[in-house]
């Protein structure tokens, strides 16, 4: 039947990692597993990563996230740098993020694969009220869902950005 419903699996870290090597432009283990991570294991998500170069934009991103949260930088400011990028996929690594600190506050360990950010994210875990964190989550959930309606993407993130300072003041 046209219909039916095919289910497929993450293939094995170990198989992941040795074809990313032999497909990816470049053979940096750890940049792969970065990858990897941010694509949430997804093979081909963290191939179009690798050959986009996307590692440096996802650390930039993380950095003005950073300078935000210590006040070094303005949230309409860094909403204008950010809306030029793939908001969707931003969206998607706010809460990817988002949520990892979360289970910080709560005392899990971070996985040997967590690589992106991993210094960066348990600062902010540990300066952020984890309530706050799990506003900020709903927060990113609405925004995710409004990104497929007729909103402006700029004002969207400059509301996101501005509820995300306004967390860490309280």
């Amino acid at each position: 039947s046209r219909c039916q419903q095919i289910a497929f699996q993450q293939p094995a870290a170990e198989t992941t990692l040795h074809w990313l090597k032999s497909n990816a432009a470049t053979q940096d283990e750890a940049k792969i597993k970065a990858m990897l991570q941010l694509a949430n294991g997804g093979p081909l998500e963290a191939l179009a990563h690798l050959n986009a170069r996307t590692l440096e934009l996802v650390e930039g991103i993380l950095a003005s996230f950073v300078n935000l949260t210590l006040g070094r930088a303005d949230p309409v400011t860094v909403a204008k740098i950010w809306v030029e990028t793939d908001v969707n996929l931003l969206i998607k690594w706010l809460i990817m993020w988002t949520s990892h600190m979360i289970r910080l506050k709560y005392g899990a360990q971070s996985p040997d694969s967590y690589s992106v950010g991993e210094s960066s994210l348990k600062k902010l875990a540990a300066a952020v009220d984890l309530v706050a964190l799990f506003r900020f989550l709903d927060k990113l959930t609405e925004v995710r869902r409004l990104l497929d309606s007729q909103a402006n993407v700029q004002l969207l993130l400059e509301d996101t950005l501005i509820v995300w300072q306004k967390l860490n003041s309280q």
